[in-house]
């Protein structure tokens, strides 16, 4: 009878396969759909009231399993005098018709051997995961023993001889006729468990095999979906292929580049050729004055070219022979110059700075990427499918504290950027136009721009989606990729920059929606900066123009479709979509602090950085700041639990509380370019900030997908808590900025070089 137990037990793991699964791909803006969803269901929860809705019903079906197994036994026509392998077949048998005969025979034979307790069949039943404490708090992802089924190899003399090897299998059942969970109660969670079964089953055939297990035992309430098996070692296909050589080829210029550069420097000293070293020259050709060429907050290409905030300074590498004369390298060789790992790595890594700079900038930009990484930490790992083991009872205690909200309304470290985009476009091209009579160069303009963000952007973007499956497994790894299967057809749309103004569940590389608004904002900003250079008045009078725009459109939409003021208190489903796609990622809703920061930048352009006031009217002016800073953050605590704001409050507070964010970050600058920053200006002055900084847009556009690899892989559910959560931070951000390092020397500083050697940038 015990044995019958054991193998009944084997067979109703396959049966207890409640799992919601994936289809293989993780897409990111369904994450951030999930994770709102979750937080809005733990922030209208009662703590008097049961965790889950039906909870009874889900009591009775899960943890009471071993009392249904035992109904089952008594009840069952196999119950009886039969030798236990006759048991095993006739189950089989009985629910195997369409089965391959492989397949079928192969599962017989993994059945009598568990009966018979051979070591290979003992393990593969060890594997399967099995129900664990704390499911009344969520603890309902069985993932087994990824490892351990993998290991097992079977060497099967029956009929169909040849063996088999384990293969990971999850299930994915849904309950029948599941109601919507009532107000105050959170979605009953649908457990995950493992399964550890023959290689030469296919999907097919244990999908199959479970659904005629279900209609065997009698289980009605719970409908068949799907089962995802891991696959060992998939081949590669053309797309990945393709990549591969891309990433090839890449990897020659460095090593060439690198080798061409180390012999310049350190062999070549029998043509008296002294190491190189690097004359400044702005894009435009003459001296940079301002030291700030840059035009975007993360996209700064003192990242890869300069040391200070500018994103266009040209370095020409010049060789000083014993007479002292500079004698400059040809085109070709800076070509080949511009890959050389040595070099970039240096620039990167560069601290000195101008004593002009805005070095404040620096450490704002890095603070908010850091904010940005914080926020996705607890994002990404709310919805992932068996990976989060007690996501409401930890959201549950994270809302009931105020200090929270840091984390649920993080969104404004995505305005900062915005600021400060605004701000430095707006201080570089006045102070060029100043310096070349009102005159600019406007494809360079636009060219620069494009190719200084979308060569890297593409790369890492090819990484994701034809090569990144290849990297990793794990019980739940997504097969076919973290982005949609569209992805691989629609790049386009990344490309032009208006993945923003599609549906965001037909997004691509979901976090760039904010490069699309960043360069939609750019190419609009001559309308901004021309008025302004022509007349502080009229240009003043565009600004408030657009501004009263975008204050009524954000407003009319959020009063239209009830948008509800943060990602985090907007409601479920089709409204939750609606959020992202009319007001989340839309560039008329967003643009705000970009013109706070245009304006800020033109402070600081009049004023040469030299702004006079009196110190009692700086410390007003930082008071009101940072009490309408800490009241964006901080002011929604009681729509996290629970309340519910008006329409009219909403629309109000979504209208302008960007805008106001972005004048704040704007104080900031402008105080600590001026001389009232105080310690502040001492803390994000700091020079450790500034290789950070310049590494920003790469840890952008990876650090998704360093989150992604790492939860994907684990092989056990993450249990949150504070200090473990806090870790997961660090770890993420500091394996962020490690792989954006190495990023940005193989792709981002080369295309710099290499469309300075094109356009002799640094020539007059």
């Amino acid at each position: 009878m015990y044995q019958q137990k054991l193998i009944l037990c084997g067979l109703m793991l396959m049966c207890f396969c409640f799992s919601r699964g994936h289809n293989g791909q993780i897409n990111y803006n369904s994450i951030l759909r999930t994770a709102g969803e979750r937080i809005l269901r733990a922030s209208t929860h009662a703590p008097s009231q049961p965790y889950f809705a039906d909870n009874d019903v889900f009591t009775s079906e899960v943890i009471r399993g071993s009392l249904v197994m035992e109904q089952l036994l008594a009840n069952s026509e196999l119950h009886g005098e039969l030798p236990q392998l006759i048991i095993a077949e006739k189950v089989i048998q009985d629910i195997a018709v369409t089965v391959s005969p492989k397949c079928q025979n192969d599962t017989q034979f993994m059945l009598s051997s568990m009966l018979a307790r051979e070591n290979w069949a003992l393990q593969m039943l060890d594997a399967f995961g099995k129900p664990d404490a704390g499911i009344l708090r969520g603890a309902t992802n069985w993932l087994g023993d990824y490892e351990e089924c993998l290991a097992v190899v079977a060497i099967n003399k029956t009929e169909y001889a040849g063996g088999f090897n384990g293969k990971y299998c999850f299930g994915s059942l849904a309950k029948s006729n599941t109601k919507p969970p009532a107000p105050g109660t959170l979605p009953t969670p649908v457990p995950m468990l493992g399964m550890c079964i023959p290689d030469t089953c296919s999907n097919t055939d244990i999908q199959l095999l479970i659904k005629g297990l279900l209609m065997r035992f009698n289980v009605t309430s719970f409908s068949m979906q799907g089962v995802t098996c891991q696959e060992k070692n998939p081949p590669l296909d053309s797309k990945a292929t393709a990549a591969i050589c891309i990433l090839s080829i890449f990897l020659y210029f460095l090593i060439i580049g690198t080798c061409y550069d180390l012999y310049l420097r350190f062999i070549k000293s029998d043509l008296n050729m002294k190491r190189p070293t690097y004359v400044r020259k702005n894009e435009y050709g003459s001296t940079n004055k301002t030291n700030l060429d840059e035009t975007s907050a993360l996209l700064s290409s003192s990242s890869v070219s300069e040391d200070n905030v500018t994103n266009s300074t040209a370095d020409h590498i010049v060789a000083k022979n014993n007479a002292n004369t500079q004698v400059e390298q040809g085109t070709l060789a800076k070509i080949i110059l511009a890959f050389s790992v040595y070099t970039n790595g240096a620039k990167i890594l560069n601290t000195n700075q101008p004593k002009d700079s805005l070095r404040a900038v620096h450490g704002i930009r890095f603070l908010s990427m850091s904010w940005v990484i914080l926020a996705h930490t607890f994002a990404f790992a709310l919805p992932l499918i068996g990976l989060t083991e007690n996501v409401y009872p930890y959201m549950l205690k994270c809302l009931s504290r105020q200090s929270f909200s840091a984390i649920l309304n993080a969104f404004v470290a995505v305005d900062s950027f915005f600021v400060l985009s605004g701000l430095l476009v707006a201080y570089v091209v006045l102070s060029e136009m100043k310096r070349n009579n009102g005159t600019i160069n406007w494809f360079m303009f636009y060219f620069h721009r494009f190719w200084r963000l979308t060569p890297v952007y593409m790369m890492v973007l090819m990484i994701d989606v034809c090569l990144l499956h290849y990297i990793g497994d794990g019980p739940v790894w997504p097969q076919k990729g973290f982005e949609k299967n569209e992805c691989r057809n629609t790049w386009w749309i990344n490309l032009l920059y208006v993945n923003n103004l599609v549906e965001n569940d037909q997004q691509c590389f979901g976090w760039s929606w904010y490069l699309a608004n960043d360069m939609q904002f750019y190419i609009l900003s001559p309308l901004m900066l021309v008025p302004l250079f022509m007349s502080m008045f009229w240009g003043s009078l565009v600004l408030i123009g657009f501004l009263f725009a975008i204050w009524l459109t954000t407003g009319l939409v959020s009063r239209l479709d009830h948008v509800a003021p943060g990602p985090a208190y907007q409601m479920e489903g089709a409204d939750a979509a609606a959020y992202m796609n009319d007001y989340y990622y839309a560039p008329y809703c967003r643009m705000g602090p970009y013109i706070a920061g245009i304006a800020a930048g033109y402070i600081l352009y009049i004023t040469t950085n030299k702004l006079k006031m009196r110190k009692v009217t700086a410390l007003i002016i930082w008071f009101i700041a940072a009490a309408s800073a800490l009241a964006i953050v901080y002011g929604l605590y009681d729509y996290a639990n629970g309340s519910v704001a008006t329409k009219d409050v909403g629309a109000f507070y979504n209208a302008v509380h960007r805008t106001i964010w972005g004048a704040c970050v704007s104080w900031v600058v402008i105080a600590c370019s001026t001389g009232y920053g105080g310690f502040v200006n001492t803390i994000l002055s700091w020079e450790g900030f500034i290789p950070l900084s310049r590494l920003s847009y790469c840890a952008y556009l990876v650090h998704p997908l360093v989150m992604f690899l790492f939860y994907y892989s684990n092989r056990k559910p993450l249990y949150l808590f504070d200090v473990g959560v806090v870790y997961y931070f660090f770890g993420n951000m500091v394996a962020s900025y490690a792989i954006a390092f190495i990023v940005s020397l193989a792709f981002e500083a080369p295309m710099m070089g290499l469309e300075k050697a094109i356009f002799k940038r640094d020539k007059k």
